[in-house]
């Protein structure tokens, strides 16, 4: 997960948040098996997105959150996607660890 809070840059998204997903050819060589992986991960970040609807909520309340911009990469490789379950798992864990209000970060 890489992401960006727009705080700090001017002419940014108009959007509070915007999200995508991606998965390379490289990693995965199937058309099928790479709709698959963006399949679940936009699945289980749509069952994890009140977690980061929450931390916004909160940091709002205290300072202005701003906009920010997050891209979800599919890294592993090989034939074999894993389970939802541990979709959630690893939505959760990054979404968790995001330090969100300053600048680019990379989890």
């Amino acid at each position: 997960m890489v992401y960006l809070s727009h705080n700090d840059v001017r002419g940014g998204f108009s959007s509070p948040l915007s999200v995508m997903f991606a998965v390379s050819k490289k990693t995965l060589p199937s058309a099928v098996m790479r709709n698959r992986a963006k399949r679940l991960m936009r699945e289980a970040y749509r069952i994890e997105k009140p977690l980061l609807q929450k931390r916004i909520e909160e940091l709002q309340g205290k300072e202005k959150a701003g906009e920010i911009s997050i891209v979800f990469l599919y890294t592993q490789r090989g034939s074999h996607i894993p389970p939802l379950t541990d979709f959630r798992l690893e939505m959760n864990s990054a979404l968790r660890q995001m330090l969100l209000g300053t600048g680019r970060r990379k989890v």
